[in-house]
């Protein structure tokens, strides 16, 4: 009996598990009060130059009223605005009747600042003078706090799959108060910032043991809405922070406050169950036996199984000890956890920098927040439907992407359309938060319980390293105002893009050991490598599995000694090399027409790409129109490549941009419009050749070398991609060089192209024999047709 069938029988969501769930949530609505907090207790309020030490001695000065003082003492910023960080050496009296300062007076920094107390009574930055110059210390507070959460992840990740879930989450608490109120007690900021790592260390124990302890107690059919159910604590504790904020705007006694919930988690946490999964990996099935008749009883179900049950429910490893190098020491297991690192921390990247940026569009910070937080409700029940329905992996792209695009909007809305700016962003981060609620969930559900929470640590260790790093960007917009949200919106898309790699797991069981892993068809093998190099048990595995999840009869000709007669294996233990991409005829001349081809084609590409003032039109506009004009060119590739097959879609797509090029020659440089119309059709065009020589040259090389190939392939587009910004530097000779070297490129590169042989409807070939047109075509694989080998 597994143990996804034991949980099912006594009711995979029931009082017990309800029970699971309110009894976290007390500690989980802490958890983004704290991680939030710096919003509020290092805010900055409107501040200027201490001016006191004139009123003294001054009489004239003294006399002037407000607005008067502030006008002879604070130069101008470029907004019309007083400098908040400089003020005049003296008083500059002839101001009062002269707005415009001709005389060049000298002026200083501070030597100390009056702060507007109407918002907050007291802030860090009002407590130490964390303004002007020293403002990238403010930030720090948060970056250092994410710090302490990175460094804990694992920590207590590896500290709970080592000694149970329940123990380390009582330590988690306590630790937590403990540095919690000694920081909001700080004396000095460096005080405080110790103290605030440690707060960071110790609250990451919550964050990554509460949401495995919830879902490993769910069964399969009710696993989405635990992971949901329990992320709607987050999006509680996000509401309360704004009011808790708003009421207590003194930051000591605002960490205080916060941190209180944790009071009563201590108390309910004797009534909280250890991890019965946990407990019977580890061999204890007579504790996870009392937890689950505990269940039953509670759900009003019969327990009909015995600890000798639980014991066989799952193969047990009583001596051995996981670690975070787990992760590392088996194929499936590394590449999942490079994905899930690379994903993790795009979305708390992105989350945070959207988060921590609640005064960046005009609004109260108190009703940003609020907005923020009660955005966070629709959409954690949306994402509870998506999941259910359309599954994990896609909705963990579509998030991703989707908040790329809001973060794309916004950088093109007016600063005074503050509206506009604010619902964008407040949906950008709806997007995101649904993206976190995912991984929260889907992260859980891809690593075995084993290194479960090592896995879940790992990936906190990354999020947060994100995390911290989200504060220091928003620096960024000193140097240009939208540089922060061309960051967050670029690591954004690259996160969906690498979410695309995972494995789906709605439905699936949770896997127990990393061999269920390595042996599941998670990030399978080429089955046609495999049988290459000769490991046709392992190609029989995955077909096998690739037969079962397509709902195809499992045949006989997957069997091992069928595999065997595909291809022709080398005799010995033959290594390939890109040395075997010359040393046969055909071969050279492949690898000779590709290299050319694809020289040709990033050149091309990235020499149009990079062009984007060359025409007249706004430079943003111009790299906008570029980018769209890539979605149809490449949904177009799909019916050019099956009506009219490779060689025909690369040779005249290149024809075509190379035509383009030509045709800008001769528009006059006045005509801004057409040589800009001009100029984005050559771009689609040298999009779909792109798309069109990646498919093309892997269908050319044979399996046993194709990566061999596409590497040499790769090596020869970045020489194109590296010589196309010397190639626009001809313009500096004669203004048309450039146009016309990149015109020639295109053309040349559409009459390699032509050269190549045509793969469309042909099998894959196998080994270099099958180029070389040297034995026959091996049972049930058939290679390309020898009059196409022939023509190379």
């Amino acid at each position: 009996m597994k143990f996804e069938s034991i949980l099912s029988e006594i009711n995979g969501f029931g009082k017990f598990q309800l029970m699971i769930v309110l009894i976290q949530s007390v500690s989980r609505i802490t958890l983004p009060a704290h991680f939030l907090l710096n919003i509020f207790i290092a805010a900055v309020p409107s501040h200027h130059c201490d001016t006191d030490s004139w009123l003294a001695k001054d009489l004239v000065f003294k006399n002037l009223t407000l607005d008067q003082r502030r006008n002879v003492s604070f130069p101008v910023e470029e907004d019309g605005a007083p400098s908040s960080c400089l003020m005049y050496s003296k008083p500059q009296y002839h101001l009062l009747f002269n707005n415009s300062n001709t005389t060049n007076p000298t002026t200083e920094p501070c030597k100390g600042w009056v702060y507007d107390n109407s918002t907050f009574k007291s802030t860090l930055a009002t407590e130490w003078d964390l303004v002007c110059s020293n403002k990238g210390m403010n930030k720090a507070t948060a970056t250092i706090f994410f710090i302490g959460i990175m460094m804990g992840a694992p920590v207590f990740g590896l500290l709970s799959d080592r000694f149970g879930r329940r123990p380390l989450l009582m330590v988690s608490y306590l630790l937590t108060m403990l540095f919690s109120v000694v920081s909001a007690l700080s004396t000095s900021y460096v005080m405080f910032m110790i103290m605030r790592f440690l707060t960071g260390f110790t609250i990451t124990g919550i964050s990554i043991i509460s949401i495995v302890l919830s879902v490993e107690w769910f069964d399969v059919e009710h696993r989405t809405f635990a992971g949901i159910i329990v992320s709607l604590d987050w999006t509680i504790g996000n509401l309360m922070l704004a009011g808790v904020a708003w009421l207590v705007n003194d930051w000591r006694w605002l960490i205080i406050a916060v941190t209180s919930p944790l009071l009563l988690s201590v108390v309910l946490w004797w009534w909280l169950p250890e991890s019965a999964r946990w407990l019977i990996t580890r061999g204890k099935a007579e504790q996870a036996h009392v937890y689950l008749q505990r269940c039953a009883e509670m759900n009003k179900c019969k327990a009909d199984f015995t600890p000798e049950t639980l014991a066989n429910a799952v193969t047990v490893e009583r001596d051995r000890r996981y670690t975070v190098v787990d992760l590392l020491k088996t194929p499936n297991i590394r590449k999942l956890a490079i994905c899930t690192g690379i994903v993790w921390f795009g979305v708390a990247f992105t989350y945070y920098g959207i988060s921590l940026n609640v005064t960046g569009f005009g609004l109260n910070i108190y009703i940003t927040q609020f907005i923020y937080a009660f955005i966070e409700m629709p959409g954690k029940i949306g994402v509870y439907y998506f999941l259910n329905k359309i599954g994990r992996r896609p909705g963990q792209v579509w998030t991703l992407l989707l908040t790329g695009v809001c973060l794309i909007i916004n950088m093109f809305v007016p600063s005074g359309f503050w509206i506009v700016r604010t619902v964008v962003a407040v949906l950008g981060k709806g997007l995101s938060e649904a993206s976190f609620t995912i991984m929260f969930l889907y992260t859980t559900e891809l690593y075995p319980t084993v290194v479960r929470q090592n896995g879940i640590g790992y990936t906190s260790f990354i999020a947060r390293m994100g995390v911290a790093i989200a504060p220091l960007i928003i620096l960024l917009e000193d140097v240009w105002k939208l540089l922060p949200d061309v960051v967050f919106c670029s690591v954004a898309v690259l996160a969906g893009i690498v979410a695309c790699l995972l494995p789906e797991t709605r439905d699936a069981r949770l896997p127990e050991f990393i061999e269920d892993i390595e042996e599941s068809r998670w990030f399978p093998e080429s089955a046609r490598w495999l049988i290459a190099s000769g490991q046709l048990k392992k190609a029989q595995f995955y077909l096998q599995n690739c037969a079962k999840m397509n709902q195809r009869e499992v045949t006989s000709s997957t069997k091992a000694e069928n595999l065997a007669f595909i291809v022709v294996k080398e005799k010995g233990s033959r290594k390939y090399s890109y040395l075997d991409l010359v040393r046969t005829p055909k071969m050279r001349k492949l690898a000779m027409l590709t290299g050319m081809t694809w020289f040709g084609v990033a050149a091309t590409a990235y020499g149009i790409g990079f062009n984007i003032t060359g025409f007249g039109v706004d430079f943003y506009l111009t790299q906008f129109i570029y980018a769209v004009t890539e979605l149809p060119a490449k949904l177009s590739v799909y019916y050019l490549l099956e009506k009219f097959g490779r060689r025909k879609t690369e040779a005249g797509s290149l024809l075509i941009t190379g035509v383009c090029l030509g045709i800008n020659i001769f528009i006059s440089k006045d005509r801004r419009v057409v040589r800009t119309i001009v100029a984005v059709l050559a771009k689609g065009f040298s999009a779909v050749s792109f798309c069109t020589v990646v498919l093309h040259s892997s269908e050319l090389y044979p399996t046993v070398i194709r990566q061999n190939g596409m590497g040499y392939n790769s090596f020869m587009a970045r020489v194109g991609v590296a010589s196309a910004p010397m190639i626009l530097l001809l313009e500096e000779v004669w203004t048309n060089l450039a146009q016309v070297v990149l015109c020639s490129i295109a053309i040349l590169t559409s009459l390699v192209a032509s050269f190549l042989p045509e793969t469309r409807g042909k099998c894959l070939p196998e080994t270099i024999e099958d180029i070389e047109g040297k034995r026959d075509d091996p049972v049930g694989s058939p290679s390309m047709k020898t009059e196409e080998t022939n023509e190379l």
